[in-house]
């Protein structure tokens, strides 16, 4: 289901440029997700959208802690495309 949904976002929401799943490499129980969006508007779209709607009671049921939460970019890159 989790899959589903972000195939979902992928093609449903073009404001939402990438969403990156990352295991910890000493904790497979523990799981990083990096979300990237246009625009703020595009957050509130992506956190209203049917693809969020699908994969969201999922990941409620397994988030146990939401460490970390918004962070500001500085610089980098995930992709070449943007």
């Amino acid at each position: 289901m989790l899959l589903d949904g972000l195939v979902d976002i992928e093609k449903n929401e073009p404001g939402t440029l990438s969403i990156v799943l990352a295991e910890d490499g000493s904790n497979e129980d523990v799981t990083f997700v990096l979300e990237r969006f246009q625009d703020q508007a595009a957050l509130e779209a992506h956190m209203n959208g049917p693809g969020a709607a699908k994969v969201g009671p999922l990941v409620k049921e397994y988030v146990v802690d939401r460490e970390g939460g918004l962070f500001k970019y500085v610089s980098g890159f995930i992709g070449k495309d943007s």
